[in-house]
């Protein structure tokens, strides 16, 4: 069901058995990216990496990559980032490898002006990675 084009989600909030209050959650079922837009991209082999909207039509948008390939990839495989976040040390992210350019999990280790120190989940040497190249989990 749809409601000015968000999908409309019921949920029932139940306590021993007993229903309380019906709760509506609405989720845009239309991201809207600008050329320009970073964003996190998921490629043919299945993971995620940083990429540039070039432009957009029709649910899918001209994607270009770090490699300077360019794919038409659906909205729903793309997910936009934050140029800031609140975080503190600790905090779970998901966040741009150096080298690789593929999103994957960390935890910050400290945060600065421009960004944040990534302690890697899989290991290796922890990185700093910029605002905009990562998101909270």
């Amino acid at each position: 069901m749809t409601l000015n084009g968000s999908k409309k989600v019921f949920y029932a909030i139940l306590v021993w058995g007993v229903l309380l209050v019906p709760v509506l959650f609405l989720s845009c079922s239309k991201v809207t990216h600008n050329p320009g837009d970073m964003v996190a991209a998921k490629y043919t082999d299945g993971k995620w990496y940083i990429a540039k909207i070039n432009s957009c039509a029709s649910g899918a948008c001209a994607t270009e990559f770090h490699d300077g390939t360019v794919k038409d990839i659906q909205t729903s495989d793309l997910k936009a980032l934050p140029t800031k976040l609140e975080l503190k040390a600790g905090d779970k992210v998901w966040a741009v490898w150096p080298t690789t350019n593929e999103f994957c999990d960390g935890t910050v280790a400290e945060v600065k002006d421009t960004g944040a120190e990534v302690n890697w989940d899989q290991g290796g040497t922890p990185s700093f990675v910029e605002f905009g190249r990562m998101t909270k989990r």
